[in-house]
């Protein structure tokens, strides 16, 4: 089964996006508009930086002062494991 099959069956296969630079109340907003528990980080050229999910809001959210002024680029994961529609 390739990747592309498992999002065929997900019935949507739309990714959603966030700059680096959103504050927090962005994020937690597209989260529930968009019905998803994680959201792709990108620069301003569309290079991919990182994800933003709900497992680094509760992790990293409480360490940080102030946390509705803060950005995505402070909770976002950057380690990431990518691929493409036809890995299986």
């Amino acid at each position: 089964m390739s990747v592309r099959d498992v999002l065929r069956a997900k019935g949507n296969n739309e990714v959603f996006t966030i700059s680096p630079t959103a504050t927090i109340v962005d994020l937690l907003e597209r989260l529930a508009t968009r019905n998803v528990g994680a959201i792709v980080v990108l620069s301003d050229d569309e290079s991919l930086l990182g994800i933003a999910t709900e497992r680094d809001l509760v992790r990293k959210l409480p360490a940080i002062p102030n946390p509705l002024h803060a950005h995505v680029e402070q909770i976002m994961s950057t380690e990431l494991t990518v691929c493409s529609p036809d890995d299986s």
